[in-house]
Formats: C-alpha cells, sequence, structure tokens
C-alpha cells in the first residue's frame, strides 16, 4: 500500500512539475540496485518532490521531524514511507530506520547538509560535511550514491514560472568506503568524495549546460527580494 501511495504522489509531482519547468534528468542510468544511501544537496523546500517524481527507483526519505508534528501530516509522510530526524542532535532513532530499510534492500534519501543550503553555506560554496553519510554507509554496508539538484529553487519565485525555469537533476557515480584505509580515514574520504562528487557535477552544469546567474542556487529570502 505504501509503495503504491508512493508512486501515485510522484508521479503527480512529476506531471506538475514537467509542466512548470523544464527538467533535465542526466545519468539516470547510474542509479544502483539494491540497498543505497542516497544523498543530495538541499537549495529548496522542493527537492523532495523533484527528486521523487523524476528519479527511477523509490526512496524512503529521512526529513525533519517537524513535517511528523500533526496527525494528518504524520499519517501522510508515514504513508509515503517518509521517516522524522531529528536534526539538532544525534538521532539514533533515524540511524536504526535507516540502517533497517537498506538491509531491507531499499534505497534511503538523505540531505546531510542538515537543512536547505545555498551560497556560502552550502558544499557547493565550501562547507564540509560530517562523516554521518559515511557512519550509515558502514553500518548498513551500503554504497553512497550522490545527486545532485540544481534549479528547484527558482520556484521560490513565482514569477520564474512565466519563462519555466531550467532544472537539473544529475545521478553521480555510487560511492564506497575503502577497506583499505582504516575505519575513520575510510569514513572521511568517502565524505570528500561526496563533496568533490556534488562539486564536480556542478563545475560540468556550468560548463556544459552554461547555467546563467539566476539559475545558481539562491536562498528563499533571495529570491522574494528580486525587484
Amino acid at each position: 500500500m505504501r509503495t503504491f501511495c508512493y508512486w501515485t504522489i510522484a508521479t503527480l509531482c512529476g506531471v506538475i512539475l514537467r509542466i512548470l519547468c523544464r527538467v533535465e534528468v542526466l545519468h539516470a542510468d547510474r542509479m544502483a540496485d539494491g540497498p543505497v544511501l542516497v544523498v543530495s544537496n538541499h537549495t529548496s523546500h522542493f527537492d523532495p518532490p523533484f527528486l521523487a517524481g523524476f528519479l527511477p527507483k523509490k526512496l524512503d526519505i529521512m526529513a525533519t521531524r517537524g513535517l511528523f508534528a500533526y496527525p494528518l501530516s504524520n499519517l501522510f509522510f508515514t504513508s509515503l514511507d517518509v521517516f522524522p530526524v531529528d536534526r539538532a542532535r544525534h538521532d539514533t532513532s533515524a540511524v536504526r530506520a535507516a540502517t533497517t530499510r537498506l538491509k531491507q534492500n531499499r534505497r534511503v534519501l538523505m540531505f546531510p547538509e542538515g537543512g536547505i543550503r545555498s551560497g556560502p553555506t552550502s558544499v557547493l560554496g565550501g562547507i564540509t560535511l560530517g562523516d554521518g553519510l559515511a557512519s550509515l554507509c558502514a553500518i548498513a554496508d551500503c554504497p553512497v550514491q550522490p545527486i545532485l539538484l540544481i534549479g528547484s529553487d527558482q520556484l521560490y519565485d513565482i514569477r520564474s514560472l512565466l519563462r519555466r525555469p531550467r532544472v537539473f537533476l544529475v545521478v553521480g557515480q555510487p560511492l564506497t568506503l575503502d577497506p583499505a584505509l582504516s575505519k575513520k580515514e575510510a569514513k572521511a574520504a568517502l565524505t570528500r568524495a561526496v563533496e568533490a562528487s556534488w562539486r564536480d557535477m556542478f563545475d560540468d552544469l556550468k560548463q556544459f549546460r552554461r547555467l546563467t546567474t539566476c539559475e545558481i542556487p539562491h536562498t528563499a529570502q533571495q529570491r522574494w527580494a528580486r525587484p
């Protein structure tokens, strides 16, 4: 039943977003089979609908606990196999939930930047990630798959819909922990590899898709403040 609910909502999101935007999915064939931790950058509240609507595999999405605060929202998100994480602390229950799902051969999506980020507060702007994603991969014994999503934040400015903004979803190569390294070194190397993958995919978009200034990630406040 949850799979049916997920694909119903995901298909609806895909249809609506195809009408509103010009969405280009690159390297979808790279999506790994079997259990994988999918990690995406996070530039807007619209990212989960884009990822669910355009990636070819079902995702169990890790989302902020606040979305589950009310009975109806809790029922809705739970029916889609979305599960909560408390970003204010090390949430062991979220880690257990993610690990259980990965061991059940499922794909778990997380946003390891810890919230919506753009500019200097984001990995694309130069910050580094904690080792949470690598620790989860070590516990679940699974690869990590970086995803880069660029352009979704344009929807904060309703005027952008007049030009059907371009949105790019790029699937990176799956990455694994290096067994030749110590556990600490392997987790650090995997985390740096995810950051490098996002930045390389972003550089490729700027070079080969000629991203405009408007398509570079901005905060919602910056979008709203445009004259």
